[in-house]
């Protein structure tokens, strides 16, 4: 009964660490909204997916994990503002297997974006 719960245990703790990893090996894009105004919606697609951020508060930040799994590319934006404003354009390079890469899309006053890319 002992080794029972040991096994259990162990594939709990297992199962956890797993995750948690996955995190880290996952590529992100985050998306920061660093404007006194909310974003409506906010897309960013990727040579073979799209992520869908939904509405961004002023001044908050969301962060997607996708797909190791990707061709060649770029990253292409689309940010509605509320107040009518709306950004779009391309930045950053995608390709094949990126462990733990991180894009960074910042928006600021004006619907000026900035993009940074790091590992």
């Amino acid at each position: 009964m002992k080794s029972v719960l040991k096994v259990l245990i162990l594939l709990f703790i297992l199962s956890v660490a797993a995750y948690f990893i996955s995190f880290y090996i996952m590529p992100s894009v985050t998306v920061k909204n660093l404007t006194n105004v909310n974003i409506q919606s906010a897309n960013v697609s990727l040579p073979n997916s799209g992520l869908n951020f939904g509405p961004i508060g002023a001044q908050r930040t969301n962060t997607i994990h996708y797909s190791l799994k990707q061709s060649d590319g770029v990253y292409q934006y689309r940010f509605t503002l509320d107040n009518g404003l709306v950004a779009l354009g391309e930045c950053g390079y995608v390709t094949n297997n990126e462990i733990h890469k991180r894009m960074e899309i910042s928006i600021t006053e004006g619907a000026t974006v900035v993009c940074k890319s790091g590992t």
